[in-house]
């Protein structure tokens, strides 16, 4: 399997400018609205989620590096597992956060550790946006949207509510842009070995709109929404959710 750098076509050494620019060139061509391969989308965003955060590059760069092996030492033990979570939503794609990687306690349960279960309320994310407006392209990265309450229930099902978000904002030059989400996504997820598979994800209930410089782009955005099978981690505070972090509220 290639390595995020070979995915993405850049040196180990790569700059963050030099990340984002050969993401945003690679995932054009293969975003599935534009008839583009999904798996090879999946394994971009992937990418892109990992190198462009400094604390999961790192992690990633030393998991690629053999350990020193000392040709005296005797084999070591196997290790008992430690435990988490994690599992992801997206438009166009995502960008991620630090994540430590961690084994869920059991396979048997819906959504794994029992720690995901309840309502958590999320903090600002980012994700990227590619639109047009008077026949020029417009993208950059959106940000905000804090206040995204997302409930787990012990049967698996995930409830994902956008109504109390504040609204994204991004720009590209001099153009503005403001999408904000309105609405429900449902889904199913299954917990097992560190990661998460979220499956029948129903979408029909959310709404996606924008406006470029106050004004509809000139073609009509679709909000896309992609089961997917990533990993997680999960304190009794704290949930990571992909590139979303949230913090568990008191109340269901």
């Amino acid at each position: 399997m290639p390595s995020h750098y070979e995915v993405l076509g850049i040196p180990e050494g790569a700059s963050a400018e030099e990340v984002r620019q050969a993401y945003r060139v690679r995932v054009k061509g293969s975003h599935p609205d534009r008839f583009g391969d999904p798996a090879q989308f999946r394994l971009i965003t992937e990418a892109y989620d990992v190198l462009s955060d400094p604390t999961r590059r790192a992690v990633y760069d030393r998991s690629c590096r053999p350990a020193p092996v000392s040709p005296a030492a005797p084999p070591s033990p196997p290790r008992t597992p430690r435990y988490g979570r994690y599992g992801a939503l997206l438009v166009v794609a995502l960008v991620a956060g630090g994540v430590t990687w961690l084994v869920v306690a059991s396979a048997n349960r819906s959504v794994g550790d029992d720690c995901v279960v309840g309502s958590w309320r999320g903090d600002a994310f980012e994700v990227p946006f590619r639109g047009f407006l008077d026949g020029r392209e417009i993208s950059g990265p959106l940000r905000g949207g804090a206040g995204v309450r997302l409930r787990v229930d012990a049967d698996g099902v995930v409830r994902t509510d956008y109504s109390e978000a504040a609204p994204l904002v991004g720009t590209d030059g001099g153009a503005r842009i403001e999408p904000r989400y309105d609405g429900t996504t449902i889904e199913s997820w299954r917990a097992s070995r560190g990661r998460v598979e979220q499956s029948n994800t129903d979408s029909t209930r959310l709404a996606f709109r924008v406006t470029i410089n106050g004004r509809p782009p000139d073609r009509r955005l679709a909000l896309s929404v992609v089961d997917r099978d990533l990993p997680y981690t999960c304190t009794a505070e704290t949930l990571g959710v992909g590139p979303y972090r949230y913090t568990r509220l008191a109340t269901p």
